[in-house]
């Protein structure tokens, strides 16, 4: 300890605190932010009422079906790497809905942080089930001859999904890049005609993106829990209910995104199918790049973005 912090009378600095925040509390400031984040969640109660609905009842199968691999899965059975999937899964389950909150609340790319966090997540599952040999070095251990995990590089290279161009899905892993870049280009083409201070307001695009991915999420999580986690099945464990549930917030949710109106999002929707299509070849000990190449082969000539993975 310094001589500095050796000089400090703790409950002096705590009175100092004290006097402090009384003479500058309450604070008016954050009394507007209050405001804004009421006025936004009544705003999207309104106009958006049925997609609350929706992921509540979504999420609450989603958290049931997830805690039920506890009980219904034969876990004695389970690959050396599904409990690794089944940690990355119950830890990302909460940012989905601390997502939800801060979309709710008008907080955008706060939200659109925490939802890629679960994205990141999911194609990481996936990613273990492809390469299950060392799980652990998918969270950036490295060795020599271990295949690494590099979300843009898997989800381009090995799964050959054009996820990383939708504007969609990009816009989790820049969502304050793109804040800040619309602000400069305001400023460069007409001048600064405000001045730069915190401020709030509801964006019908950014709103909107933020329901479309959330819904994305909850099916896909759905869809982990019940086509890799719940495998193989504790005979006579299994809860039906429970089951039957999430089976049928899956089927809602595909017909919903096979049906929605913008294609990068039918496009998605069908991805799905082909990607736990190789899951379930390499959980069952297929060649799933054989598979891989009879359903989405590379173009003669393409090369991968990666050149360490031009092999892949």
């Amino acid at each position: 300890m310094s001589r500095r912090d050796a000089e400090i009378d703790i409950d002096s600095l705590i009175q100092e605190f004290n006097t402090f925040c009384a003479a500058n509390l309450p604070s008016d400031i954050l009394r507007r932010m209050q405001d804004y984040e009421g006025e936004h969640l009544a705003y999207v109660s309104s106009q958006y009422g049925r997609f609350v609905s929706q992921f509540e009842a979504s999420y609450d199968a989603l958290v049931r079906i997830i805690d039920h691999v506890n009980y219904g899965a034969e876990r004695s059975k389970w690959p050396g790497h599904r409990v690794v999937q089944f940690i990355v899964a119950v830890q990302n389950v909460k940012p989905i809905r601390s997502a939800q909150d801060r979309l709710l609340r008008g907080y955008y790319e706060d939200s659109l942080t925490l939802m890629r966090v679960a994205y990141e997540a999911f194609v990481r599952i996936v990613f273990i089930s492809l390469h299950p040999d060392a799980p652990v070095y998918s969270f950036g251990e490295r060795r020599k001859g271990a295949r690494h995990f590099n979300l843009t590089n898997f989800v381009a290279d090995e799964l050959r999904l054009g996820w990383n161009e939708y504007e969609v899905l990009s816009a989790m892993a820049h969502s304050y890049k793109l804040a800040v870049l619309k602000q400069l280009t305001e400023i460069g083409s007409e001048g600064q005609r405000e001045p730069l201070t915190l401020s709030f307001t509801r964006d019908e695009v950014h709103l909107t993106v933020g329901i479309n991915i959330l819904e994305f999420l909850l099916l896909v999580y759905l869809r982990t829990a019940t086509t890799i986690l719940l495998h193989p099945v504790k005979p006579g464990a299994l809860d039906q209910k429970v089951l039957s549930r999430a089976t049928k917030c899956i089927e809602l949710w595909q017909k919903s995104f096979v049906s929605h109106p913008k294609p990068y999002w039918r496009t998605v929707a069908n991805d799905l199918d082909y990607v736990f299509e190789l899951v379930r070849a390499a959980e069952d000990g297929r060649d799933w790049k054989r598979i891989r190449e009879e359903l989405k082969p590379r173009p003669l000539g393409a090369r991968s973005s990666d050149p360490a993975k031009r092999d892949v």
